[in-house]
């Protein structure tokens, strides 16, 4: 059981490394990848916070802010804070 959820934490971020890598080689102007690579970013640190808060600087600086939305931006990002 341990094992399977280790692989499942691993998985998710690779997934999550791969969907932010391929954010940067997306047109400027993607925003449904950038919110799906915010939504995935945010979902996986709080998932385990304590153990993930570490990365998610480097993980939020490969997104490209200012592909969102306002309305994403105040809907969405500002419920977060």
């Amino acid at each position: 059981m341990h094992f399977i959820i280790c692989v499942e934490n691993v998985e998710m971020y690779i997934v999550i490394l791969q969907v932010t890598s391929c954010s940067q080689n997306r047109r400027n102007n993607d925003e449904p990848g950038e919110k799906i690579a915010y939504l995935a970013i945010v979902s996986w640190v709080k998932h385990d916070i304590s153990a993930r808060v570490q990365h998610f600087s480097s993980l939020f600086s490969m997104l490209r802010i200012p592909a969102l939305s306002r309305d994403f931006l105040k809907d969405v990002v500002l419920n977060e804070v």
